[in-house]
């Protein structure tokens, strides 16, 4: 049964899967709901038979990874044998007293790591098998993780298993099998959800499958999985280990999933998080995006699904009755396109030409990004390589809507961004924030606040001066009570005296958070560690150096207005609008939940000088400044990035200033045929003219900036100045490690 037949007879659309071709992002079939269930029942329950009883060996081999010189239809046989197995062993299972009884779960608890090279729909299914059978996913990081960093991963957790996609190099599968010997399993993600073999309109009145069909139908996510029998054994917030099984008790508050993140000394930890943080973190965005039930909602996933993004935006779009969901393998120039024919299909659906209508139906469309999609949005632009049929226009027409939500999360959002996003897509960002350990979500922009209140939020972080120094930062949202809440302190750091001791209004501290989104805790780890929960269970390991503001009274009677214009039938959906919009959010009554956050810096971030403290990203911003200043005319804003590290180099105590500045020349557009030869002569004098500016900015800046103090504020002047790339990590974000690496090579050198 294919897909778009089981859409159609048996529910809704749900998932289409757009896939990296090489002549760009081509679509499936739209997969229903009760499609996805059937094949992660059978998914469940092969994995079940590779565990279970005397043919786990037999069971296990079949299921091996097929290796790359295998055709399909071998592959398809393959994986008949293992359903036809898979209905027997489920037939037995209902003769073995498990009617009325619920199933038993024999992989409760079991942590699996799932190695895939791109998203995949087989990722859905198998998230969807986990559901049900109570096992832990482990994420392997495709785009950053070597074999070695994927067998720690493996080993640190305990993983019984690894499912790898048909693409993992023929290496790894080889160093997977080597290791795997008495260990753990090596498995096809092929075929486990390989829907060949049976009649899946037989599955889906099978329990297995009812039980993942409960599990799909509201955000109670806590109900979803169950794994009180987990062997992992945990790092908890007082910093002992124990098993989940320990932790949970008699509590369905059940680990979930393991998503691992950087570890300070190179080493990445595992957050261990549960279907408590899960639900918390979909309804804080229910809240954020004012979600209800009967709204349809249109959720674009480009992002990894290895990454929390990813994963909890596919747990949002599963907990909501109306969700469709748009799935791309990989980042590709044609995005762009797909995502204006999304965006273009959903105002037709609610009945949109070009503005709202308030006797329409309302809609979201939920679109998360990271800087670095941005930074391709521009190039493309700069350099007329948009795909066929798009325009900047067309894009920021679709875009343009304020139901269409762009989800800008891991970044500061400066000037530069804003006019970014106002040019590219023709709208102001949604900003969130939060990280692998809060499960994505600490704070948002309200998608109630007008452009003219976001504008003002931002322009007051930008212009923010502390006791008469500037201190400028960059708007974060606000928080979702009851389920986040955040308080900024003087210190996180539990022998200091200013320990958890709160800032006042506009000072620089420590972000702190809590909520039933924080992780339980780390997979043990060889690094050393201390307790990131304080006693009274706030977070304290975000390391984000962060200040509020309050509202704005003018801001409140602007909004105040709004409401009740609404409320008279003149705002964007009359009455229903305003309940709509009150539904689910804190009313402006409560200071709190009208506190605008900024971020400053990562505490990590931080360059040591004369015993203070001054920000990386601050750093950077003037001497961009300053280089754009000198170089007027010559040198543009999309030209330079500049990235700064501390590295005690000549001291115990202070940093030195190490800055990296990457230039990146400017690409002219093709002209026609006949002004080719005068193009190329052209380009030939920009590029020696190019290569004239990189030469006198190495030789030449530093002695200028010292011999001037004009040119830079004293705590801004570098040490140590590098022109090279700025490595940077998933999210377009300069990566600190990478950079003290680049840098240590270089001073090596030219030592």
């Amino acid at each position: 049964m294919n897909a778009q037949a089981v859409s159609n007879s048996t529910d809704e659309p749900f998932l289409r899967y757009w896939e990296k071709k090489q002549d760009g992002l081509v679509p499936s079939a739209w997969f229903s709901r009760a499609y996805l269930r059937a094949r992660a029942a059978l998914a469940r329950k092969r994995l079940e038979e590779a565990f279970v009883g005397g043919a786990e060996k037999k069971e296990t081999e079949d299921l091996l990874s097929v290796s790359e010189d295998r055709g399909e239809e071998q592959k398809r046989e393959h994986a008949g044998e293992a359903t036809r197995g898979t209905k027997k062993a489920a037939d037995d299972g209902g003769r073995n007293g498990n009617e009325g009884k619920g199933l038993s779960k024999p992989l409760r608890g079991v942590c699996i790591a799932h190695y895939m090279t791109k998203n995949r729909i087989e990722e859905v299914i198998l998230r969807l098998a986990a559901r049900a059978s109570g096992y832990v996913p482990v994420t392997i990081n495709w785009d950053a993780d070597g074999i070695d960093r994927v067998l720690y991963k493996i080993h640190s957790t305990q993983c019984k298993a690894v499912i790898v996609d048909e693409d993992v190099p023929a290496s790894c599968r080889t160093r997977l099998a080597e290791a795997a010997e008495g260990h753990f399993h090596v498995l096809s993600a092929a075929t486990l959800c390989s829907p060949s073999g049976d009649n899946l309109s037989e599955v889906l009145e099978k329990p297995i499958c009812r039980e993942i069909q409960e599990s799909m139908q509201d955000c109670c996510l806590e109900n979803l999985c169950s794994s009180t029998g987990c062997r992992l054994r945990i790092r908890t917030e007082e910093g002992s280990e124990r098993s989940p099984a320990e932790a949970d008790g008699e509590s369905k508050d059940a680990v979930c999933l393991i998503v691992f993140t950087s570890g300070t000394t190179g080493l990445p930890k595992g957050a261990v998080l549960t279907s408590k943080n899960m639900e918390t973190s979909c309804l804080s965005f229910r809240q954020l995006l004012e979600l209800r039930d009967d709204l349809p909602l249109t959720v674009v996933i480009v992002n990894p699904l290895h990454h929390i993004n990813s994963s909890v935006m596919l747990e949002l779009a599963l907990c909501c009755p109306r969700a469709k969901v748009h799935l791309v393998s990989r980042y590709t120039t044609s995005y762009w396109r797909v995502l204006a024919e999304i965006a273009e299909a959903a105002q037709q659906a609610a009945g949109m030409s070009g503005a709202p209508d308030p006797l329409k139906g309302d809609f979201r469309v939920v679109v998360p990004l990271v800087s670095r999609h941005i930074d391709f949005l521009r190039k493309l632009v700069d350099t007329a390589s948009l795909p066929n049929g798009m325009s900047v226009q067309r894009l920021s027409r679709a875009l343009k809507p304020k139901e269409i939500v762009v989800l800008l999360g891991s970044a500061p959002v400066g000037p530069t961004t804003v006019e970014a996003f106002r040019r590219l897509l023709g709208k102001l960002p949604s900003i969130r924030f939060g990280s692998t350990e809060t499960c994505l979500q600490v704070m948002g922009t309200p998608f109630s606040l007008t452009d003219e209140e976001r504008m003002r939020a931002l322009e007051r972080g930008w212009q923010h001066t502390y006791r008469g120094t500037p201190q400028p930062g960059y708007y974060i949202g606000r928080p979702h009570p009851p389920m986040t809440e955040v308080k900024i302190v003087k210190s996180t750091d539990s022998s200091d005296a200013e320990f958890m001791v709160p800032c006042e209004e506009g000072e620089p501290g420590m972000l702190i958070c809590r909520g039933r989104n924080c992780m339980r805790g780390y997979t043990p780890s060889t690094e050393p560690s201390r307790s990131v929960f304080s006693s009274d269970h706030w977070y304290l390991g975000l390391g984000d150096v962060c200040f509020f503001l309050r509202p704005l009274e003018k801001g409140d009677q602007a909004r105040h207005g709004e409401e009740e214009r609404e409320e008279h039938g003149e705002g964007r959906g009359g009455i229903r609008g305003r309940e709509a919009r009150l539904e689910g959010r804190q009313s402006c009554q409560d200071s709190e939940a009208c506190t605008d956050y900024y971020w400053v810096t990562r505490s990590a971030d931080i360059v040591i000088k004369g015993g203070a403290n001054y920000s990386s990203a601050q750093i950077s911003e003037d001497i961009k400044e300053c280089l754009l200043r000198l170089y007027e005319g010559k040198l543009a804003e999309t030209h330079i990035s500049v990235a700064t590290v501390g590295m005690k180099l000549n001291s115990e105590h202070e940093d030195s200033c190490c800055v990296t500045v990457e230039l990146t020349q400017g690409k002219r557009g093709l002209g026609d045929q006949e002004n080719t030869e005068q193009g190329e002569k052209e380009q030939g004098n920009e590029e020696d003219a190019w290569k004239a500016l990189v030469s006198d900015i190495q030789e030449n800046f530093l002695s200028r900036v010292r011999t001037d103090s004009s040119l830079l504020p004293k705590s801004s002047l570098p040490d140590v100045l590098r022109i090279g790339t700025i490595p940077r990590n998933f999210k377009g974000l300069p990566d600190s490690a990478a950079l003290k690496k680049c840098f240590a090579e270089h001073l090596k050198k030219n030592d």
